[in-house]
């Protein structure tokens, strides 16, 4: 005969607290601090849960919310923070400031995402720099992005950066730890001093993996990726290398932008220079004839 398996019955008020935030950290945050009201022993538990994690919900109804397990957090850091919100509007762009540089300056995130889900506003990043020395991933959605804000030099652990439907008023984004960067449908306006929409540069020399998926604006302009070895790049309509009178290289048009590049355009894009490192590259073309022209130097 089979010795009958024995079943023994365990409370999950037997589990070490440890075991418990680990638990709670799979629910959204305020589903974390309903908890509170289960028994004396649960009354803080949620206080130390490693995640803050909040969706579709408006900046307004979860203020309070995140002033007590961001703001008044102590020193219990933050493996991850992902903020998701609807309903955005300007005069709330402070409150959600402070809970970011908050988590990124006191709470030692680690991974932070930022989601505006909001048709034509977007969350304004405050124009100073993120400084983290903890921070491995960011990811930006919806949101407004100045120069000091893209500057992460500061940030040495920083490995992913992910941004969608952002706009970038900066001249440069930098960081030497970054390895994988990923941005999709974005719009680069920064303009020159007389007013001409410029190149974004980028300098990203660690990079292994790049994906630029779609852009209004002109092609960014890359430093040396000499570890480059992924890179996947979609052009759309809004791309200004395009040129303008004609499907086929050249035109004729020396008033041309996309053909006859000028002014800070005059040196053209190094895209496909330093894209000869990787091992897989995807270049695909949803518009008009792209014009790159190629620089052998930056």
């Amino acid at each position: 005969m089979k010795k009958a398996m024995e079943t023994i019955a365990t409370n999950i008020n037997d589990l070490p607290n440890e075991v418990l935030q680990y638990i709670l950290s799979f629910l959204s945050t305020r589903e974390v601090v309903q908890t509170c009201v289960l028994s004396q022993r649960w009354c803080n538990i949620w206080k130390f849960v490693p995640t803050v994690h909040v969706t579709n919900e408006t900046i307004q109804h979860c203020q309070k919310l995140l002033d007590h397990v961001i703001m008044q957090r102590g020193d219990v850091s933050i493996d991850t923070c992902h903020l998701e919100f609807v309903k955005y509007f300007r005069r709330e762009n402070r409150k959600a400031n402070k809970w970011i540089f908050h988590a990124l300056s006191v709470c030692k995130v680690k991974e932070l995402r930022v989601y505006i889900q909001f048709q034509d506003f977007f969350l304004t990043i405050t124009n100073q720099a993120i400084i983290s020395g903890y921070l491995r991933k960011l990811e930006l959605d919806s949101v407004k992005l100045e120069a000091n804000s893209l500057d992460f030099t500061s940030c040495p652990l920083l490995e992913e950066l992910q941004m969608g439907y952002c706009i970038i008023y900066a001249r440069k984004i930098v960081s030497k730890s970054l390895k994988r960067l990923k941005m999709e449908t974005m719009f680069f306006e920064k303009e020159d001093d007389d007013g001409w929409p410029c190149r974004l540069h980028i300098s990203v020399p660690n990079i292994v993996s790049l994906t630029l998926l779609g852009f209004d604006g002109w092609t960014p302009l890359f430093a040396s990726m000499p570890y480059l070895a992924f890179a996947i790049v979609t052009f759309n309509d809004e791309c200004y290398d395009t040129c303008q009178y004609s499907s086929f290289w050249d035109c004729g048009n020396e008033d041309c932008e996309g053909c006859y590049a000028i002014g800070d355009h005059l040196n053209g894009s190094v895209f496909l220079h330093h894209l000869s490192h990787t091992t897989h590259m995807e270049l695909t073309n949803d518009c008009r004839m792209v014009c790159l022209h190629v620089l052998l130097f930056y």
